[in-house]
């Protein structure tokens, strides 16, 4: 089969114009055509950047945000779980240790009360009231203290931490147990209102 060849178009670098009616544009058309072609990508780029960098201020505010409340979130949980441990620990020590040393601490105070009684009035007799099976303590821990004559009785209504030394002007009273309660009611109210 003979044929014809096959007429191909041709690629050249610069085309020949189909129309030779084309327009022609002068140099400093072209060169305000590129200017502004250039002005156009460079505030397309420049906008660009803006946003670019605006998404990337809001992901950084967001990020700190939320890392800030982590923190604040570990810092409560944390808080709360030293104030839990030391809220047994200090009941611990009142509930247990210093009522034991209540009877101790009574017999301290009471050797006060009566040296600075004796300093006032050596003569004068002091009549030491405590609870039952407080008296042989308090007895024996006076024994061989210098002090005025000290008689000493038992009465049935008052408690471990509470005694009552009269002198010859009057009365006074000493009550550990109302330091401990008031404690007691002062710790509550501290984690009570530690916890809100």
């Amino acid at each position: 089969m003979t044929g014809q060849p096959w007429k191909l178009e041709e690629f050249d670098a610069t085309p020949a114009p189909r129309d030779s009616e084309a327009p022609q544009l002068s140099a400093a058309v072209l060169e305000e055509e590129r200017l502004a072609a250039f002005d156009k990508g460079y505030k397309a780029g420049w906008d660009d950047c803006a946003a670019a960098h605006e998404a990337d201020q809001f992901r950084i505010t967001t990020e700190f945000a939320n890392n800030l409340q982590a923190l604040s979130f570990t810092y409560h949980e944390a808080r709360n779980a030293v104030l839990s441990e030391m809220e047994s620990l200090v009941r611990g020590l009142v509930d247990t240790v210093l009522p034991h040393g209540l009877c101790a601490g009574l017999g301290a105070t009471i050797k006060e009360r009566i040296a600075a009684a004796s300093s006032d009035a050596a003569e004068v007799p002091v009549e030491i009231v405590v609870a039952p099976g407080n008296k042989a303590r308090l007895e024996a821990m006076l024994d061989g203290q210098v002090a005025p004559p000290l008689l000493t009785r038992e009465e049935a209504s008052l408690g471990e931490g509470q005694a009552f030394l009269r002198f010859a002007d009057g009365e006074e009273k000493i009550d550990l147990e109302a330091i401990l309660s008031e404690l007691r009611t002062a710790i509550d109210d501290f984690f009570a209102s530690s916890q809100t």
